[in-house]
């Protein structure tokens, strides 16, 4: 269902979501200028849940759930983006049609992209049960599958064929350059107008979104060939960093164990759905990422990442985990001691596996527990070294403590020695901690984005200011994707004569990162005393910058110059008259 900006905006200005949210929320009161509560979305004794009346947004400082009143309604309903629409819309008793019509290319595209993904799992699913698909489906059922599995996860079979699926698109009339795009076709390396099947002669696994719609696929070869895994592209309704396998299905479950459990593979995910075992997802042929936390955060408490006996991205994932710190959730690490975890359950049965993952460590002890397994004494140096960087990436100086002590305990080493050695293995380290990036570069670039950032704090709560900015920043020149895009956005509506409301701001984004980042501008204690004063400091503060950069770039010019250069003098000269009148300015 396709709802126009001008609908979206209406209802929002009609809203208040103080009122609705009271129905969720009996415990919302209003205590200052903003509404107290507790969290409907985590279990908390002291509130920290509040909602903005002046701003028509909603917060909580203990599981850091925060939004507009669609993205309340998304997360308490369960719904998509135009359902929490409607439904606002219902208790307001707003009528909205169904604008299909009006449908914008990028909307129409998503809606045909699923609609493509929809017909090829069905058409796949259908040819896995029939005769041609035999090989696969018996290949299926020795592994362990069930037929129950197999029809729960939707899985199918592509035929050894350049054309089956292509063909059946074409007789529906399908939009053949967005099933390329999306990574269902691929171009003839001879000629690129025209099209072949991508996935051929492997077994299908459809990977849905949160709502279960399909959104890619996966598939695994059954004869010889490479590679042994094919997954589609990334696209405009596929993005991996935000998607779990098996998590339209798990997530009910993972909130009532309180518990996810991450494993490597779609089988491994459909083998212990079957035996039971059904808080149980995985990533999608890349490293876990910050946002795949966030995402299990919002329904656990403890996150167990358990790795085959033979995993070949162990080092990898280990380093990824190191991101969670950054999430309110307690990240394991367990180890199977042979095979993956499906063919595990079947060799030794339920009770076994999950030993093994009550028993799971932090991904530190992991780490260093790894590093001295099986370890030769001649390499011991080598691994207290490795040991070592270890521990330094730790946050806690009372960590380090701890795991040093760890270190010298499994190396048979002298703790006092040990100490010793990190002492001096920290010092020398101390200024490459940024490989290849020299520390005044470093604090060059912190000073631009953080001064940016206040930029942006400024005008998301001032945002008449904004008819400043428009005149007198580049948008797009910020090193820094998000503030680029929620500054050029704003810029947008004051140009179309816009009202910048904060609760429409959060419509525009919908990656998890950005609207943490969003939620923490907007939810912060930020006032100032002189708005327009505090512009024209971070205003000026920035062209000094800017011209300090100038000068320095010259002054290497002119060092580096085999000759006096008259032209670069003069330049020089009439940069510091100007710093030298915007600092006359500033202390005026």
């Amino acid at each position: 269902m396709y709802i126009p900006k001008e609908t979206i905006d209406y209802i929002l200005d009609r809203c208040n979501i103080q009122d609705i949210v009271k129905n969720y929320v009996p415990s919302l009161k209003l205590k200052g200028n903003n509404y107290v509560g507790l969290c409907p979305f985590h279990k908390e004794k002291t509130p920290s849940f509040t909602v903005s009346a002046s701003k028509q947004i909603f917060y909580c400082f203990g599981c850091h759930a925060g939004g507009n009143i669609f993205s309340f309604i998304g997360k308490n309903e369960n719904l998509d983006y135009p359902s929490s629409v409607k439904f606002v819309a219902d208790i307001l008793g707003i009528k909205i049609e169904d604008s299909s019509k009006d449908f914008s290319l990028i909307d129409k595209n998503i809606a045909d992209a699923h609609r493509i993904n929809d017909f090829a799992k069905r058409l796949y699913a259908k040819y896995l049960l029939s005769s041609s698909g035999k090989k696969a489906y018996n290949y299926l059922i020795e592994r362990g599958v069930s037929k129950e599995s197999i029809e729960s996860f939707e899985i199918g079979f592509a035929p050894d064929s350049w054309e089956f699926l292509l063909n059946k698109l074409s007789s529906k009339k399908a939009n053949l350059k967005l099933a390329e795009e999306i990574g269902l076709l691929s171009p003839n390396q001879k000629n690129s107008s025209k099209k072949h099947d991508k996935f051929r002669n492997r077994i299908i696994f459809p990977i849905m979104d949160i709502n279960s719609k399909t959104i890619a696929f996966g598939g695994r070869i059954i004869d010889e060939g490479n590679p042994k895994y094919l997954n589609s592209p990334e696209s405009l309704i596929f993005k991996k960093r935000n998607v779990l396998y098996g998590l339209n299905k798990a997530h009910k479950h993972i909130r009532e164990n309180k518990r996810a459990i991450i494993v490597e593979g779609y089988l491994d995910v459909i083998g212990c759905h079957q035996a039971g075992i059904e808080n149980v997802v995985a990533p999608l042929g890349t490293a876990l990422s910050e946002s795949h936390l966030k995402i299990l955060s919002r329904y656990c408490t403890e996150i167990i990442y358990l790795f085959d006996s033979d995993s070949a991205g162990i080092n990898a994932s280990l380093k990824a985990l190191s991101i969670a710190e950054n999430v309110s959730v307690d990240v394991k690490v367990a180890q199977l001691p042979e095979l993956d975890p499906f063919a595990y359950m079947q060799k030794y049965g339920i009770r076994d596996f999950m030993r093994i993952v009550d028993c799971a460590v932090k991904p530190v002890d992991f780490r260093i527990d790894r590093i001295f397994a099986n370890l030769p004494k001649e390499k011991m140096m080598e691994g207290l070294l490795n040991a070592f960087k270890v521990v330094k990436d730790l946050q806690h100086e009372s960590e380090r403590e701890i795991y040093l002590k760890k270190t010298a305990d499994i190396a048979g080493v002298d703790e006092l020695s040990v100490r010793k050695d990190y002492a001096r293995f920290s010092a020398n380290k101390h200024l490459t901690a940024v490989s290849g990036v020299k520390p005044d570069e470093l604090t060059k670039d912190d000073f631009k984005k953080r001064t940016f950032r206040d930029l942006a704090a400024l005008l998301c709560n001032y945002p008449h200011l904004i008819q400043n900015a428009v005149l007198d920043y580049d948008f797009n020149s910020i090193n820094d994707d998000f503030l680029s895009k929620l500054l050029n956005i704003m810029a947008d509506m004051y140009k179309n004569n816009d009202k910048i409301a904060v609760n429409k701001l959060f419509d525009f984004f919908k990656d998890d990162l950005e609207l943490e980042y969003l939620n923490r501008l907007f939810n912060s204690d930020f006032k100032v005393e002189d708005p327009n004063k505090t512009y024209s400091e971070i205003y000026l503060s920035l062209k000094l910058h800017g011209i300090d950069e100038k000068i320095d770039e010259i002054a290497k010019r002119i060092k580096n110059s085999n000759h006096d250069d008259n032209t670069y003098l003069i330049e020089l000269d009439v940069l510091r008259r100007e710093k030298e009148k915007i600092l006359t300015y500033q202390h005026g």
